[in-house]
């Protein structure tokens, strides 16, 4: 199989007995958290992660639509509605979870550290030139092969291995950009 798309689960209540599927479907997430589906709603498996992601997509949505009309740079924008939508997937995934908002999570967070990285650009000397398309390419490679294998593999480890890769990678850039001063003297 080109692409793994996860078993599906049955809803089983706290006597081990099938409940049958939840308001959403039959459970077909590739990876499952340790929360009880549906005991806290019949509408959301799991309540407490679902509703954890609230601040996530509804903060920086506020902020974001609040602050529009500030000289923020595009790139900084961005990384706001990012948040959204790393929140608003989350919730979605948690609330059903089902694979299409699975990878509505996940895939948004590649894109957030992505974003992360894209939005340092040009403000040191490690992400001018040469350099910039290098780390670019070194990144998202990273986020494409480590999505593309966990697909393939329906492994979850794969994905946070690659999540955190891709992270280490940001902070790499972070203190690389820092560690010596661009042409005008910035530290980033």
């Amino acid at each position: 199989a080109l692409l793994h798309l996860g078993a599906s689960t049955a809803i089983v209540g706290a006597d081990g007995a099938a409940m049958g599927d939840g308001y959403w479907g039959r459970i077909d997430a590739l990876h499952q958290f340790c929360e009880a589906k549906y005991v806290v709603s019949p509408y959301v498996a799991e309540f407490w992660n679902a509703t954890s992601n609230l601040p996530f997509f509804i903060l920086p949505g506020v902020y974001c639509a609040w602050r529009s009309n500030a000289a923020y740079d595009l790139r900084i924008k961005v990384m706001w509605w990012l948040m959204v939508l790393v929140g608003s997937g989350s919730l979605m995934f948690h609330g059903s979870m089902r694979f299409k908002w699975e990878m509505m999570d996940e895939a948004p967070m590649f894109l957030l550290v992505l974003g992360g990285v894209f939005s340092k650009d040009d403000s040191c000397w490690l992400l001018t030139g040469w350099r910039k398309q290098v780390v670019h390419a070194v990144c998202v490679g990273t986020a494409v092969c480590g999505m593309g294998l966990y697909l393939y593999s329906g492994a979850y480890d794969v994905f946070v291995s690659c999540f955190a890769l891709l992270v280490l990678m940001d902070v790499g850039v972070a203190f690389g950009s820092a560690w010596r001063p661009d042409e005008h003297g910035s530290h980033a």
